[in-house]
Order: C-alpha cells, then structure tokens, then sequence
C-alpha cells in the first residue's frame, strides 16, 4: 500500500476527500493538533527518515513558513520521498488574490469557503485567531515566483493555476502521471 503524509493536515483527511488517495495510508502532521500521527512542521522533520513517503500533501502550509526558511522546507519535502514519490504543494496565488484586492474586492467570495481575497493573503481571520503565530502568512506566491524557487533548488514540478490557487507536482525522477492524468 502506498503511504503519503498529509502535512500541516489540520482537521483534514486527504485520504477520506480525494479519491485518488482512497487506497493510500494517510500519515497526518501537524504542529499544532494532539490528534495526529506525527507532530511536526516544515522545517523540523527531524524524525521523519529520508525516503519514507511515496507522496506529501502539503496544501496550503508552505505560505506560513517564512522566506529564509524555504532550502529548509524544500529539502525536507524532497528527501523524505521516495526516488519514485511526489509531492504536492498547494499555496494562494497572490497575484490572483491582488487582482481582486485591486479591483476592491474585499468582501467574502462565493464558493471560497467563507473567505475573502484579504484572508488568502495573510492567512484566514478563523484560523489566526486561534494560532496567531503558525496561521500568519508569511510569505506569498506568484505563478512566476513559485517557478524560480523550485528552479533554483533544481527541483523539478508541474506547475498550474486556478481558483486564487497554485498547484505544484515536485518530483524527483519522472512526472507522477497517474496523479497529473487524474479527472477527479
């Protein structure tokens, strides 16, 4: 059976909510719940072996790790997968988000969870008030910026964008077709 790690999880189970990961085990990490497999973040994986993982889900939790923090948290995510593994990183696409804040969009967005643009940007209100310094956005993403990180690491991705969302497909070996053809 294949294994992911479902970091900075949350309340959320990938694996009950994305049917590509129904069949996977789903590890759970997170810095501040008791309820999870793994207490960990981004840049303390000390206790996570390299090349444990076939895939991390690491879906909006990367934008609260500071600038100077990103060789750290790129490095973890690429050395605890597998040679064959992927990871996936989802994170707000500021440039989208700033379209709408320029255009005085500043209200909750329909479909977006209750959200609006100015909660993409330096985190959900919800969610700061309860753990002011770990839900704090500290950095930000364009299509443009995403890209020139993870070239100058040397890590190759799949990049894409939509709905105020970038998504990026890290890989170490070979593009995860199974997951990029996936219609789900």
């Amino acid at each position: 059976m294949k294994t992911f790690l479902n970091i900075g999880c949350g309340e959320t189970h990938i694996s009950k909510t994305h049917p590509y990961f129904h069949d996977w085990k789903e590890v759970r990490a997170d810095l501040y719940l008791d309820d999870v497999d793994i207490k960990c973040d981004l840049v303390n994986m000390s206790q996570i072996a390299d090349k444990t993982f076939d895939c991390v889900w690491a879906s909006h939790v990367v934008e609260h790790q500071y600038w100077h923090e990103m060789p750290e948290v790129f490095n973890n995510l690429m050395r605890i997968i597998k040679d064959d593994g992927f990871v996936i990183v989802k994170v707000p696409d500021i440039g989208a988000i700033a379209d709408k804040i320029k255009d005085g969009l500043l209200e909750p967005m329909p479909n977006m969870y209750g959200l609006a643009p100015i909660d993409f940007l330096y985190g959900g209100r919800h969610r700061v008030e309860m753990h002011p310094l770990g839900e704090v956005h500290k950095m930000g993403f364009t299509m443009k910026s995403m890209s020139q990180i993870l070239q100058s690491f040397g890590i190759k991705a799949f990049l894409s964008d939509y709905n105020f969302e970038i998504t990026a497909v890290l890989y170490k070996e070979q593009v995860p077709e199974s997951y990029l053809n996936y219609k789900g």
